[in-house]
């Protein structure tokens, strides 16, 4: 279970150290042990033995999930057990208040709010996402466009002069001799006879402000084209 600060909540005498049902916002209470895999085990050993392991269940005794055997693990992941139908999750979440798997949750879990709008090979995504709180509440919304030409990302000019200079800088942290090398494949990237036009700027760019790394590069003649300047 992430490790969070202590702050009030709006249930009587919880710390946000204490993880509340989706459902309802009473406190989780450890329920009865039982035999339940989690999704780690799903995946990575999904044939070995399934232990008893501790549960949490919700201790409003007016909520849904109480006495129908629906519980979560010790860290929040679930829900285990009976499936609720036509449940209503607060802000469509099943998993707890103040637990990992509630964020993560807003992250992965909204595609249905994904559009695609498609013109011949042409088509527009519109990816939607959310954020939460450190307690697990719905906060921002964020929507990213993307487009897309015959199902491949098209990626603007800009932003990939901007990541090629950051990339350099970032070789450039780990010595000068992987700087001359970045530069030197800029250079050979810059010089083909259809590059586009961020990739000249970009060696420009290293030219002008690195000028003293440019001139450790060895000879263009004779060099031929290197499989990481593709």
């Amino acid at each position: 279970m992430r490790n969070c600060k202590k702050t009030e909540v709006g249930v009587a005498n919880s710390t946000a150290y204490e993880m509340l049902c989706p459902l309802c916002e009473a406190r989780l209470v450890k329920g009865n042990p039982c035999r339940y895999e989690t999704l780690d085990e799903h995946v990575c050993n999904p044939d070995g033995i399934i232990p008893i392991r501790n549960t949490l269940v919700c201790s409003n005794h007016a909520c849904a999930t109480y006495g129908t055997e629906t519980f979560w693990a010790n860290d929040g992941e679930g829900p285990f057990g009976t499936k609720l139908k036509d449940c209503e999750w607060i802000d469509s979440n099943p998993l707890p208040f103040n637990s990992c798997h509630r964020s993560i949750h807003f992250q992965v879990s909204y595609h249905e709010e994904d559009r695609r709008f498609k013109f011949g090979k042409l088509t527009i995504r519109r990816e939607v996402s959310y954020k939460s709180d450190d307690f697990g509440h719905k906060r921002n919304k964020h929507v990213r466009y993307t487009i897309w030409w015959n199902n491949t990302l098209y990626q603007s000019g800009l932003k990939m002069l901007l990541f090629s200079i950051r990339y350099f800088y970032r070789m450039k942290k780990l010595g000068k001799d992987a700087a001359i090398e970045e530069a030197r494949s800029l250079r050979g990237r810059a010089s083909w006879p259809r590059a586009e036009w961020w990739r000249k700027v970009s060696f420009l760019w290293i030219r002008v402000f690195h000028s003293s790394i440019c001139s450790q590069l060895p000879s263009p003649k004779g060099e031929g084209p290197h499989a990481g300047d593709i």
